[in-house]
């Protein structure tokens, strides 16, 4: 559980919570097969659903040892590291990397959202979760623009999701191969998550930034294309050499004059 600090607001708390849960359970859930993630399911379940009989050796008073049989009761696991690189253990401690075993065995029903996401690609589910869900909602509580919300993390995510999903799989050179926060992959090399990357991925999270409203982000250009008449295009073209303007500055002031003019026609 990523500790936020002091002075986050709870509904920001709350929210990015819930994103964390959603960050472990998918890596848990893409890491196992799904017949193995049932299979270790009911593994689970019946180890814990009832005792079985076992055998201690007892020392008599002599020296001598007799066997004496007992019943054997696991206790139910209370947590599971989803990056554990021997797999996943019943007995483990808490850290970055856990989540409630209740959670974990539910992510692997054949109908939870995290056994759905396993057929497809981890990086382009979350990266998407993300953009377009999660940042949203928290841009909502920060009381600022999506937009705004911007961390080198998240764009090395976007790196992996492109190049896995436009790339056939593998580090472009300006892609996964040029990520900062995360660990870069090698140009041309396929990009292939295991449990160390996935591990980075939980403990890089950049809970503290996104527990902190950011300030706004820098304007950037962005394109606007239309289709206008030939005609009007030349005349608007000869219009701003005149001025001695470059079309693209012409064509920004024409559009903020007509701004302006809408909005005092709405005001009147």
């Amino acid at each position: 559980m990523p500790i936020f600090p002091p002075a986050t607001a709870p509904e920001v708390a709350e929210l990015l919570t819930a994103l964390n849960e959603e960050l472990l359970l998918s890596i848990a859930a893409i890491r196992m097969a799904p017949r193995g993630g049932w299979s270790f399911r009911d593994a689970v379940e019946e180890m814990t659903r009832s005792s079985h009989p076992a055998m201690a050796q007892r020392q008599r008073p002599d020296g001598t040892f007799e066997e004496e049989p007992f019943d054997l009761i696991v206790p139910p696991p209370t947590r599971f590291d989803v990056c554990d690189p021997y797999g996943f253990r019943i007995d483990t401690p808490s850290s970055a990397t856990t989540i409630a075993a209740d959670k974990f065995l539910a992510a692997f029903d054949g109908n939870s959202p995290q056994a759905e996401a396993v057929s497809r690609m981890w990086s382009a589910w979350f990266y998407a979760l993300w953009d377009e869900d999660y940042r949203h909602r928290l841009a909502g509580l920060h009381e600022c623009e999506p937009r705004d919300i911007q961390h080198e993390y998240f764009a090395d995510l976007r790196k992996l999701r492109h190049d896995t999903a436009h790339g056939k799989g593998l580090a472009r050179k300006k892609g996964a191969a040029r990520c900062t926060v995360l660990t870069p992959f090698r140009e041309g090399r396929p990009i292939v998550l295991r449990f160390s990357h996935f591990r980075e991925i939980v403990e890089k999270f950049p809970w503290d930034y996104l527990a902190t409203k950011p300030g706004p982000a820098p304007a950037r250009m962005d394109s606007l294309t239309v289709s206008v008449e030939d005609a009007l295009v030349e005349r608007f073209r000869r219009a701003a050499t005149a001025d001695g303007k470059t079309v693209h500055a012409a064509t920004e002031e024409a559009i903020t004059m007509w701004l302006a003019g809408r909005a005092g026609l709405a005001g009147t």
